[in-house]
């Protein structure tokens, strides 16, 4: 998204993503996304009086590509993203889907959540780096609620919100930033400098507020050697691609 007319903030899946933009919120610091879809819901819905937990549980923000974000902005503002350890982000992504299925009653049944708690690295990482186009990401969940025994949980009431979720948490990171070389990154591990860096470019302060990372979620995914083989074998050829030419 936009933010403050001065720079572009990638909002990566579970990178802070929602710590960014409740510090926004909360310090009234404008911002656009690609989509506008998002500024209409958020502008109907949002209670700044509630705490950061439960104002997070209420916000809806967008996971957006860098090529929508510079089609709509342009190609002149810095561009900022958060990394995180690419194992540990993807476990706290499925522990986020354990989540959403255990916090939406009206959508889920409560054995969803339980049942994909149950899961390991050999019930979830069962696909193929080529199973991740486009084309085919349907098929990736279709057939990991069949192996998991959703299918008599997920229907045409929550299917779509279930494929939704379900490709935020398979897509690989790259699906958003593009392995574009000019992003300036800043590590999850050290906000600080990412916060000193956007106090420098808004000239004002700028701390990011905490939101639910004190949540731990039950689940039999772990990150251990089994889980990271399998991890890397499906997405390296994302994580880590080929920057040099070839000399044939």
């Amino acid at each position: 998204m936009l933010v403050d007319n001065k720079f572009i903030y990638l909002s990566l899946p579970r990178c802070a993503s929602t710590s960014f933009l409740i510090t926004c919120l909360r310090n009234d610091i404008s911002f656009e996304h690609f989509d506008k879809f998002y500024a209409n819901y958020m502008g109907s819905t949002i209670n700044l009086n509630l705490d950061n937990e439960n104002l997070a549980d209420q916000l809806l923000h967008g996971h957006e590509k860098i090529t929508d974000l510079k089609s709509k902005f342009g190609n002149s503002y810095p561009v900022v993203g958060i990394r995180r350890n690419r194992h540990e982000r993807f476990l706290s992504l499925w522990k986020h889907l354990v989540d959403l299925t255990a916090n939406l009653p009206h959508l889920y049944h409560p054995d969803v959540s339980k049942i994909l708690s149950e899961l390991d690295s050999n019930d979830i990482l069962f696909y193929k780096s080529e199973d991740l186009v486009k084309e085919n990401k349907v098929d990736v969940i279709t057939e990991l609620i069949k192996r998991s025994g959703l299918s008599n949980y997920i229907g045409s009431n929550n299917y779509e919100h279930f494929r939704t979720i379900g490709f935020i948490t398979i897509n690989p990171l790259s699906f958003y930033h593009n392995n574009d070389p000019n992003i300036v990154w800043f590590d999850y591990n050290n906000l600080t400098e990412f916060e000193l860096w956007v106090s420098g470019i808004i000239d004002k302060p700028f701390k990011l507020e905490k939101s639910n990372s004190s949540k731990v979620f039950h689940t039999k995914l772990e990150i251990c050697p089994n889980f990271t083989d399998k991890y890397d074998k499906i997405y390296n050829y994302f994580d880590l691609p080929k920057v040099q030419k070839s000399l044939i």
